[in-house]
């Protein structure tokens, strides 16, 4: 268990490893900060740190609740996306396959057939 900092000390955790950030009272033995146009983000974790261009940085901040309504907003608007433009692809198909034309042809007797 990570103990609360008071001071500027560095402290060890359980295992010996080395703590170097204190934040709001409590040691965190892993920092990372993202940076970006508007600012930057701190993020300050004791446990794994999952790093991946799909994840918008700062979203480990909020709740689990507030990520996956989140997330589900997001797969209704690409849901949402996807069957707009397969509509407009099938309106394509259909005046492609609704224009007919006939054909006239001579059978083997020598009548025109129209097909």
């Amino acid at each position: 268990m990570l103990k609360a900092c008071t001071g500027s000390k560095e402290k060890l955790d359980d295992e010996g490893k080395k703590i170097n950030k204190c934040f709001n009272g409590t040691y965190y033995s892993n920092y990372v900060k993202t940076k970006n146009v508007n600012g930057f983000i701190e993020e300050y974790y004791s446990g794994e740190y999952c790093s991946n261009f799909l994840i918008v940085p700062g979203t480990s901040l909020m709740n689990k609740a507030s990520q996956g309504i989140g997330y589900f907003i997001f797969l209704i608007y690409l849901f949402l996306g996807i069957s707009i433009n397969a509509d407009i692809f099938m309106e394509s198909i259909e005046v492609i396959t609704s224009s007919t034309t006939d054909v006239v042809a001579k059978d083997k007797s020598g009548n025109l057939v129209t097909y």
